[in-house]
C-alpha cells in the first residue's frame, strides 16, 4: 500500500515506494550477449531533443522484451554527431535504428518496432522520417492531452491521428506501469533489468543515469480525480523508456499482433504448469463430462407416469 508524504497543501507524492539510486542500480545484470537468451524481440524509444548549442540530438533506447513483458534494457545512446538540421542526422538514425544486436547463440536481433517522439521542435521531420519507414513500423508518436490525473482506456490509440501521421498514445498508462515495475519487487516476472556492462558507444548507466530515470514524480490532483506525472526536464532515460514500451503496445496493435501478445504474455511451460495445475484439481472437464460408451449403448429408462388427482401432478 502506497504512503503519501505531503510536501504542500493539494500536492503528494508516492514517496514511499521509491527507490533510491542505489537499489535501482542494483537491477543491472551481467548480461552474457548483447541480447539475453531469454528475449523475444526488441524495441527502441527515440526522444527528440530540440535546439541547443548543438542543434538538437537523439536520446535512443533499445529494449528487449520476453514473457510477462519483462524487460530487459539493451542499451541507451545520445546520437550527436549532426545537429538535427542536417540530412545526416536523421540519415544516422536510421542506421542506428537497422543495426542488430547479438545474442549468446550468435542470432542477430533486429528492432520490430520504435515509437519516435513528435512533439517538440522538428515534429515535420519526424512526420516525414516516420513516413519514409512505415514498413519497418517507426511511429511518430505524441503524448495524449489528457485532462489531469485522468487516464484513457489504452496506451496505444485504435488508430492514427486525424492527419494520419502521428499516434496520440497514452504516456501516463505507461508511465504508471512502468513505475511500478521499477520500484517493486525486483525478483517480479515483469521487473526491468539494466546491462551492468555498457555497449560500445553506449552511455554508462551510473548513479546519474539512474537519477534521470527516476526524477519524474506522480503528482496528486487536488479534488480527488486522481494523479498526474511532474514532467521535469531532462528526464531522458524515462521518456525513451516510456516510448520503447509504447512500440510494444503498437506492434500488437497490428493485423497478426497476436504474434507479439503471445511473446510477451505467460510463458509456455507456465501456460502448461496451469494446465496440469487445474488437471489435477478436478481433471479435464470435457471428458469427464463425456458419457462412457457403455452408458450411451444403454437406453435410458423412462421415467413412470405419476397419477394425477384435479389436474395437479403429485409427488
Amino acid at each position: 500500500m502506497a504512503r503519501f508524504s505531503s510536501v504542500s497543501p493539494g500536492r503528494e507524492f508516492f514517496s514511499s515506494l521509491l527507490k533510491s539510486v542505489h537499489d535501482l542500480q542494483d537491477l543491472q545484470e551481467p548480461y552474457d550477449a548483447e541480447v539475453p537468451d531469454d528475449v523475444n524481440f526488441l524495441t527502441a524509444g527515440v526522444d527528440v531533443q530540440s535546439g541547443g548549442d548543438d542543434g538538437g540530438w537523439f536520446a535512443v533506447k533499445v529494449v528487449g522484451w520476453s514473457h510477462h513483458e519483462r524487460a530487459r534494457v539493451i542499451g541507451y545512446w545520445e546520437l550527436r554527431e549532426n545537429p538535427l538540421t542536417t540530412a545526416d542526422a536523421w540519415l544516422g538514425l536510421e542506421a542506428f535504428l537497422k543495426r542488430g544486436f547479438r545474442d549468446g547463440d550468435g542470432k542477430v536481433h533486429y528492432i520490430q518496432g520504435a515509437a519516435i517522439d513528435s512533439g517538440g521542435h522538428y515534429t515535420q521531420e519526424v512526420y516525414d522520417f516516420a513516413e519514409k519507414h512505415r514498413r519497418r513500423r517507426w511511429w511518430a508518436v505524441k503524448g495524449r492531452n489528457n485532462a489531469a490525473g485522468k487516464r484513457s482506456d489504452s496506451i496505444w490509440p485504435a488508430k492514427i491521428s486525424d492527419n494520419g501521421r502521428v499516434y496520440m498514445i497514452d504516456v501516463d498508462i505507461a508511465k504508471d506501469t512502468l513505475f511500478r515495475r521499477l520500484h517493486g519487487d525486483a525478483d517480479a516476472r515483469n521487473a526491468v533489468t539494466f546491462p551492468l556492462n555498457a555497449l560500445p558507444g553506449a552511455v554508462s548507466m551510473d548513479g546519474h543515469f539512474f537519477e534521470k530515470l527516476t526524477r519524474e514524480r506522480k503528482e496528486y490532483v487536488p479534488g480527488g480525480s486522481g494523479y498526474k506525472w511532474t514532467s521535469p526536464r531532462d528526464q531522458e532515460p524515462w521518456d525513451t523508456l516510456v516510448y520503447a514500451y509504447a512500440a510494444v503496445h503498437g506492434l500488437r496493435s497490428l493485423p497478426g499482433g497476436e504474434t507479439f501478445k503471445k511473446l510477451t504474455g505467460p510463458a509456455p511451460e507456465d501456460i502448461r504448469r496451469a494446465a496440469e495445475n487445474r488437471a489435477k484439481r478436478g481433471g479435464n472437464p470435457r471428458k469427464a463430462d463425456a458419457p462412457s460408451p457403455a452408458a450411451q449403448a444403454t437406453p435410458a429408462a423412462k421415467p413412470k407416469k405419476k397419477k394425477r388427482r384435479w389436474g395437479v401432478q403429485l409427488g
